[in-house]
C-alpha cells in the first residue's frame, strides 16, 4: 500500500494556521512581559516580629469584648 501525500492546498493551509497560532503566542508573550515592566507586582509588607505585633494585638482585642446591657427602666 503506498503512502498518500497530503494535498499542498491543505498542508498550506494547516502551516498557515500553526504560523499564525506562533506569532500570536510571541505578541501575547512580549505584550504581558512590557505589560509586567510598567505595572510591577506590589511589595508586601514586611512582617513585624512577634514582640512589636503584641502590644497592638493586645490594644485591638482590649475593647473588642461584648458591651454591657442597660438594665431595664422601672416602671
Amino acid at each position: 500500500m503506498r503512502y498518500k501525500w497530503l494535498e499542498t492546498s491543505l498542508a498550506q493551509t494547516m502551516a498557515w494556521i500553526w504560523l499564525g497560532i506562533l506569532v500570536t503566542a510571541i505578541v501575547g508573550y512580549a505584550g504581558f512581559r512590557w505589560w509586567r515592566k510598567w505595572h510591577p507586582l506590589q511589595i508586601p509588607k514586611p512582617e513585624l516580629p512577634y514582640a512589636q505585633q503584641l502590644p497592638r494585638r493586645l490594644k485591638e482585642h482590649r475593647g473588642a469584648g461584648k458591651r454591657p446591657k442597660r438594665s431595664k427602666a422601672p416602671r
